[in-house]
């Protein structure tokens, strides 16, 4: 397999995270992010979300003493999507998606909003989404999956509970944050336990 082509884009390096940020994510004092994929896992209040937010706004990583990390002198523009908060349809008014249809299940109405965001992806961009997978079913997952595997010219951070997800670290360049060591392994042993 051939080693992929350097990356000459700004991304983001690395998260510092202060004591009281620390605390809110089980002791994790730095996150190192690579180019490509970045998949932050962990069980509800690990701090996926908090992570999330201190890259996400700015003044409040300025205001809880955090830093962000970045490489390249571009310019980094982002898009955020939080799959249960920006749905259009389970909290009408926020955000940019609030003209897509409200008529439809909530997984119908996610991947309308997924099909919008990924048309106005430009190379380059850092794309943050906070459990994607809510709402949608299993062929929803992998085609979210297979878009993000696919564009290898943006940065992605997922914070996620799916074990599809999980498996996208087995991409060149993709890499597994675990918020509670042991955490993904356990996890999938309970999975495969509970489907017998």
């Amino acid at each position: 397999m051939a080693a992929p082509a350097p990356i000459k884009r700004s991304y983001i390096s690395r998260v510092v995270l202060a004591h009281d940020v620390q605390r809110m994510c089980g002791g994790i004092s730095e996150i190192k992010l690579v180019p490509n994929i970045n998949i932050l896992a962990g069980p509800n209040g690990s701090g996926k979300s908090t992570i999330l937010r201190v890259i996400r706004d700015k003044d409040w990583c300025s205001n809880m003493g955090c830093e962000v990390e970045r490489v390249g002198e571009r310019n980094l523009e982002f898009v955020a999507f939080d799959g249960e908060l920006d749905n259009p349809r389970a909290m009408p008014g926020r955000g940019p998606l609030q003209f897509i249809s409200h008529v439809g299940s909530h997984g119908e109405v996610q991947k309308r909003a997924y099909s919008f965001i990924s048309e106005r992806l430009q190379p380059g961009m850092l794309v943050l989404l906070d459990e994607p997978e809510s709402a949608l079913d299993i062929v929803g997952v992998k085609k979210l999956g297979a878009l993000i595997i696919s564009r290898t010219d943006l940065q992605w951070i997922v914070a996620s509970h799916s074990p599809f997800i999980w498996g996208l670290q087995q991409h060149a360049g993709a890499r597994l944050v675990e918020l509670r060591p042991g955490y993904v392994q356990a996890a999938l042993a309970q999975y495969k336990a509970m489907m017998g």
